[in-house]
């Protein structure tokens, strides 16, 4: 078990701390690291030193560490959920999250679009309710835990939890068939999942850009659940 453990959470601290332990950059939306800003040219020169990696990184590193990586943040989302309803420690937060939000965004990204040629495509609620349209037999994985999901979700989502993706796409239990489309809280653990979906042979793979929340909730799109009028929405950190 230990062996079987090792290898994955040591690729998974590789991805989080040795690329970019405090990158931070802005442009748009998008923000990594601590707080302190980077200058975009050198960000933009990491990225085409990443992307000479194409033949050196197996896509079987790349599948473990992205796997080690949700099954660790996928472990942890009661332990953040907790933190969120403690003032003192929700300050604690960004220290576990930007870090894992950089090497994912800034590593973990370019390499599978360097090796693959492609990543997940962002698409907002709108797209995502044209493509259910579209093609009924969609599938839509919402990768929030299950008390998240039960509280208030896309209509129609089926619930995987992060740290289980990764058993559902090599046993199969997401078929390759069918366009399929990662849900969460606000974008980035859905993005884990495309990208690792990626490694493992599925196309037509989107992300919900903005999450349940910011791509579905807040352009007051239809949703299920159990969620009570006044009731905060519970949230995973991400």
């Amino acid at each position: 078990m230990f062996k079987k453990l090792f290898l994955p959470v040591l690729v998974s601290l590789f991805f989080m701390f040795t690329v970019t332990s405090g990158l931070h950059a802005e442009e748009g939306d998008m923000q990594y690291g601590f707080g302190y800003e980077a200058d975009m040219v050198q960000m933009v020169d990491q990225v085409k030193n990443l992307q000479q990696l194409e033949g050196i990184v197996p896509i079987e590193t790349i599948q473990m560490g992205l796997s080690g990586a949700m099954t660790m943040f996928g472990a942890m989302q009661p332990i953040l959920q907790m933190m969120l309803t403690v003032p003192a420690m929700q300050t604690m937060i960004p220290m576990v999250i930007n870090p894992l939000e950089s090497a994912i965004y800034v590593v973990a990204g370019p390499l599978v679009e360097a090796s693959l040629g492609e990543k997940p495509v962002q698409i907002d609620g709108y797209e995502l309710r044209d493509l259910i349209n579209k093609y009924p037999n969609m599938q839509l994985i919402d990768v929030r835990t299950p008390a998240e999901h039960k509280q208030v979700r896309v209509p129609g989502s089926k619930s995987i939890p992060l740290e289980k993706i990764d058993a559902a796409l090599r046993d199969g239990k997401i078929n390759k068939r069918d366009p399929l489309i990662f849900i969460c809280q606000s974008g980035f653990r859905a993005y884990m999942a495309g990208l690792l979906a990626n490694t493992y042979g599925y196309r037509n793979v989107y992300n919900l850009e903005g999450g349940t929340i910011g791509g579905w909730i807040e352009l007051d799109l239809p949703t299920e659940g159990t969620l009570g009028e006044g009731e905060e929405i519970m949230s995973g950190g991400c």
